[in-house]
């Protein structure tokens, strides 16, 4: 907000922040990261069921790819169950 004028209305940013702080919302610099993770693991988990799929492979890769997608699954659970306690 301007200071000269006290009847300026706030930027778009300046009201995002002045929202953070009234409503509580504004995430700590490890819960951003978390949730960036989070978007990461999903997207390479989609890519990766997307392959298995598709991909004709041998039974021992494909069952080390679909044990791996498994993993990947299990650790998306955790980050959004650490996600919801923000």
């Amino acid at each position: 907000m301007s200071e000269s004028d006290p009847y300026t209305l706030p930027t778009e940013e300046e009201a995002s922040a002045f929202e953070d702080i009234i409503l509580g919302t504004s995430l700590e610099p490890w819960q951003t990261s978390v949730e960036e993770e989070r978007e990461a693991l999903s997207a390479r988990l989609s890519k990766l069921k997307t392959y298995l799929a598709e991909a004709v492979l041998p039974r021992p890769r494909k069952d080390l790819l679909r044990k791996q997608a498994g993993a990947m699954a299990t650790y998306l659970d955790v980050l959004e169950q650490r996600i919801a306690r923000f």
